[in-house]
């Protein structure tokens, strides 16, 4: 069970809190360069989800042969190989079946090779030390949140042709701004992803995420004869109990009936 409560931080932290555009900013040329129309945006998206999965699963089998080997300082570069090796396939596969979103795509779609967002993906696992699922679950979550990103943000961009800015705003300052004020919106998840969202879905336990949160278990409420998650908290220590309360507040200085 831990492991699942394990995966399913990790996919909310990748789709929500630790987003790869709003709070990591890496693969921010693709997001400002094909974001004017949502269906570019849906293929770009799909396109670095499907990169970032089977680059994390490659990646990982090549980072074992590279400690095997002793070669743990060319993790960077075979890593990039393997990404560029992946976005060929996905180039020619989309050339030949899909040749409106290939033109569409244009010069984006060979620019994943060299997108920070699938390189800092592999980077990560290896750096979080992830086994094989953690890394693949990683990959892809870490594509939806990307799709997610650029999805809503093309959608965004789509309502702007109409809005009334001033002319100084036109083009890619409006877009900057509007990208600023998405990434505040997703710093909200921040605050409330590990300590309230994940224990009210799947009653997570204490070493998951309960530790922060105090004892308002939502969970223990839907489910009859169970405890809630804060109820296995350790007792206070000796030196935790000897801390003072804090002072009373002092007296009001108007004790009379006022006029």
């Amino acid at each position: 069970m831990d492991q699942i409560y394990e995966l399913l931080a990790i996919t909310l932290g990748a789709i929500l809190s630790n987003n790869f555009i709003f709070s990591q900013f890496l693969g921010c040329c693709p997001f400002l360069g094909v974001s004017k129309k949502v269906d570019t945006a849906v293929g770009m998206g799909i396109a670095v989800t499907f990169v970032m999965g089977l680059a994390s699963a490659a990646c990982y089998a090549v980072n074992l042969l590279l400690l095997h080997l002793d070669l743990a300082y060319m993790q960077t570069v075979a890593f990039i190989l393997v990404i560029a090796a992946l976005v060929q396939f996905i180039e020619m596969f989309l050339q030949k079946a899909m040749p409106a979103l290939y033109t569409a795509l244009g010069i984006y779609l060979p620019l994943i090779t060299t997108n920070c967002a699938v390189l800092g993906v592999v980077l990560l696992n290896v750096q979080n030390d992830y086994n094989f699922i953690s890394s693949v679950v990683y990959g892809i979550t870490g594509g939806l949140g990307f799709l997610l990103a650029i999805v809503l943000f093309a959608s965004i961009r789509e309502r702007l042709v109409f809005a009334e800015y001033p002319k100084s705003f036109e083009g890619f300052p409006v877009a900057l701004v509007t990208a600023g004020l998405m990434a505040l919106a997703f710093m909200g998840f921040s605050g409330i992803l590990y300590t309230q969202l994940l224990c009210w879905v799947c009653w997570a336990p204490r070493s998951a995420c309960c530790w922060l949160w105090p004892p308002r278990c939502l969970r223990s409420r839907r489910t009859p004869g169970r405890r809630p998650c804060w109820a296995t908290w350790p007792a206070p220590t000796a030196a935790a109990a000897a801390i003072p309360a804090a002072p009373a507040a002092p007296p009001p200085l108007w004790r009379g009936t006022p006029r």
